[in-house]
């Protein structure tokens, strides 16, 4: 199925997880880069929150729904949804800097347990949209 089976606002929301995805790639070889030799497995593979939890999930979700569900309907979730994965996100680079000051954190579990609990929020209230002309 090419992408045009898409909305336009699902197409935009997918690059820009995508983008996304890319950007935390581009911060975290920066950032270990100037670790003096040091780099942290949380901050190298921050990038797949973005791109699996966001890119992927909405490519799947879009291919299931299509264009059955309304755009307005989707938004409210997929925002929770984002706001869940930038949450785990922000946990994993706070990992990654921990890890490569040599020092001792503890708030990283705060951000991931708050992150995953507004991800699965926005991932069960967005698949339980009942497609229009369904009971």
């Amino acid at each position: 199925m090419s992408t045009s089976a898409f909305e336009p606002a699902t197409r935009r929301r997918v690059l820009g997880c995508v983008l996304s995805a890319a950007g935390c790639a581009a911060a975290s070889a920066v950032y270990q880069a100037f670790g003096y030799g040091v780099a942290s497995p949380a901050m190298t593979w921050a990038f797949l929150v973005p791109l699996l939890g966001g890119a992927a999930h909405l490519w799947v979700w879009a291919l299931a729904r299509g264009r059955s569900v309304p755009p307005a309907l989707a938004r409210p979730w997929q925002n929770l949804l984002f706001a869940g994965l930038a949450t785990a996100a922000a946990g994993l680079y706070y990992r990654g800097i921990v890890d490569i000051a040599g020092v001792d954190g503890g708030w990283e579990r705060w951000f991931l347990a708050g992150g995953g609990a507004l991800a699965l929020a926005g991932t069960l209230g967005l698949w339980r949209i009942k497609p229009e002309g369904s009971c």
